[in-house]
C-alpha cells in the first residue's frame, strides 16, 4: 500500500513564515515611555529598583523562574494553531502577552519581603486622606497600584 501525503493548511503556513524569514511581530512587556508616576518618575525606573536596588523586591525574576515552563507549554501550543490557520500571528501573541503579564501582576501582588520601613508606611499613611491603616498600607509594591496597573504589553 502506498501513502500519499497531502500538504495541510500547517504546511502552508509553514511554508509562508520560512519564505517571509519567520514570524514578522514581536510582544513587549513592561514599562514605557507614556507609563509615569505623577511626579513624571518613570514607572520603568521604579519596578527597576525594587527588581534590583538595595532593598530588592524582586518580582520579575522569580515570575520567569516559576513560569518558564508554563510560557513554552502556551508558546507550543498557540504556534501549532498558527500553522494551522487557527489564528493569526497577532493573535498567538496577544495570548502569550496576556499571559506573561498577568502572571508578572501576579508576582507583584506576592511579594511580601523585605517588610516596609515604619517610615515608609507612616509616610504612606499621611497622604491617605482617611488615614486608614489597611493592607496595602504596609504591602511592598502596592501603594498606589501604579506599578501594577500600568504593566502592559503590545504587539508589533
Amino acid at each position: 500500500m502506498k501513502v500519499k501525503r497531502e500538504a495541510g493548511k500547517g504546511d502552508k503556513a509553514l511554508k509562508k513564515l520560512l519564505k517571509d524569514d519567520g514570524f514578522s511581530k514581536s510582544a513587549s512587556i513592561g514599562w514605557f515611555p507614556k507609563n509615569r508616576y505623577v511626579n513624571g518618575q518613570p514607572v520603568a525606573n521604579v519596578a527597576a529598583i525594587n527588581e534590583f536596588g538595595p532593598y530588592a523586591r524582586p518580582f520579575m525574576r522569580p515570575a520567569i523562574e516559576k513560569n518558564k515552563a508554563k510560557w513554552a507549554r502556551v508558546s507550543k501550543t498557540i504556534t501549532k494553531q498558527v500553522l494551522k490557520g487557527d489564528i493569526t500571528e497577532t493573535q498567538a501573541l496577544e495570548q502569550l502577552a496576556l499571559v506573561v503579564q498577568g502572571d508578572f501582576q501576579k508576582s507583584i501582588k506576592e511579594v511580601l519581603l523585605p517588610p516596609l520601613a515604619e517610615s515608609t508606611i507612616e509616610a504612606r499613611l499621611a497622604k491617605r486622606k482617611n488615614k486608614a491603616d489597611t493592607i496595602s498600607l504596609r504591602k511592598p509594591l502596592v501603594d498606589t497600584g501604579i506599578m501594577l496597573n500600568t504593566l502592559t504589553k503590545v504587539v508589533k
